[in-house]
């Protein structure tokens, strides 16, 4: 199923319908649909919708005009519904199909077809023939002070504001992927081909939200310094982090954003944060990470916690819906993809996204992307720039090109 505009087209075996319903609500009805072939034990996603909700997605269901048009055609809604999957463990080594439908010989005979193919691919070194960014670093340093102007006047207390690298490419989307698997390895990693001239990836480092039973949690973002390049530099910078009053600030904020929209579909005292501050580390980036958990009410559904907390605070801002609009003022472009979310939602109701950031897409040979970073009172907008410059960075060496 894919949506635009509000209409959404929805195609299964060779017949298609289209409907002006809520995409959600028809992501929500499909899965509905297949609930009794669900493996309620399973810890791990054994079948339902995966796909993408974009930022624009979020845009419209928190009714914000945008003064942009459309760059792209890519959905601002996509899933496909799945009852079968081949998996690989990596701890283990081992290839596994799960089918919820289909008998065990038919496993083995698609693991057969499947293992028959060689599905080893080249390390290739990607050809990008350009990439140009969309705000030099004067017009970017401007925009910040923008930013800061209206946190001063007191419309918002942060905003996340990004910018756009977009260029040609020579290269298939999968060797692209494979240097951004390996240039900015990263948890919560997709790739996604939405038809044959487009696709989506991404290497995240950030959860948008997980549920398993009635338990959702999510992991905010907020903070970021490079990597040193000796150990020594390394713990030095990780403690530069942790101890940065800005980062520790810009944080509690989101937490506290993502604490009220979970308690909108939360029992009542279930909403805790499990670790206000911690480090992750990443290849080319440490992130100052919290852990925010609750137990959903009985008739809140997977959609449910969705519609609360979409688009995620952590690249929004606060307050949500203000920060959104002076996004969509200061950007140059719509972000469709980017910062929306990437994941899975199971037939048996629980479900795991990212948020699309570190993330790129393609269509036909251009390949874009945006990087961007919280904006606070205290901000210095040069050093801002230089942040955006260092989350770019695994995405730029997995496209060989140098942007500084």
């Amino acid at each position: 199923m894919r949506s635009n505009g509000g209409r959404t087209l929805v195609t299964n075996s060779g017949k298609s319908f289209l409907t002006s319903e809520d995409a959600l609500d028809v992501v929500k009805k499909l899965l509905f649909e297949k609930s009794h072939i669900a493996h309620p034990s399973s810890h791990i996603f054994s079948g339902g919708a995966v796909g993408y909700i974009s930022y624009d997605y979020g845009m419209k269901f928190e009714n914000i005009p945008s003064r942009h048009g459309r760059t792209n055609t890519f959905p601002e809604i996509f899933f496909g519904l799945y009852d079968e999957l081949l998996c690989f463990n990596h701890k283990t080594n081992e290839w596994s199909v799960n089918s919820t439908e289909r008998g065990e010989s038919s496993a083995e005979q698609l693991m057969k077809q499947f293992t028959n193919h060689d599905t080893r691919t080249t390390n290739q070194v990607a050809r990008t023939h350009f990439l140009i960014p969309d705000f030099k670093k004067e017009e970017y340093i401007r925009a910040v002070e923008k930013a800061k102007k209206y946190i001063e006047d007191g419309d918002i207390y942060q905003v996340n504001f990004t910018h756009r690298f977009w260029g040609k490419t020579g290269s298939s989307a999968l060797t692209i992927y494979n240097q951004l698997r390996e240039k900015n390895p990263a948890p919560y990693s997709a790739l996604m081909c939405i038809d044959a001239n487009k696709w989506i990836m991404s290497s995240s480092p950030e959860l948008f939200f997980t549920v398993k039973g009635k338990t959702i949690e999510t992991h905010p973002i907020k903070g970021t310094i490079q990597r040193g390049t000796t150990a020594e530099e390394d713990a030095l910078l990780q403690q530069q982090l942790i101890a940065s009053e800005k980062d520790a600030a810009e944080l509690l904020m989101i937490v506290d954003l993502e604490r009220n929209d979970l308690n909108r579909v939360c029992k009542t005292g279930t909403v805790n944060v499990k670790d206000l501050k911690h480090i992750e580390t990443f290849e080319t980036v440490h992130h100052l990470v919290a852990n925010v958990h609750g137990e959903l009410h009985e008739d809140c559904s997977v959609i449910d916690a969705f519609r609360a907390l979409f688009p995620g605070g952590s690249i929004t801002g606060a307050p949500k819906i203000r920060a959104m609009q002076i996004i969509d003022e200061l950007e140059k472009c719509r972000r469709g993809i980017y910062t929306g979310a990437i994941g899975w939602l199971g037939f048996d109701g629980n479900a795991e996204f990212n948020i699309a950031i570190r993330t790129m897409m393609m269509e036909e040979d251009s390949v874009w992307f945006n990087v961007g970073g919280g904006i606070v009172a205290d901000s210095i907008p040069e050093k801002e720039f230089e942040e955006t410059m260092y989350k770019a960075d695994g995405m730029l060496r997995a496209l060989n090109v140098n942007a500084r």
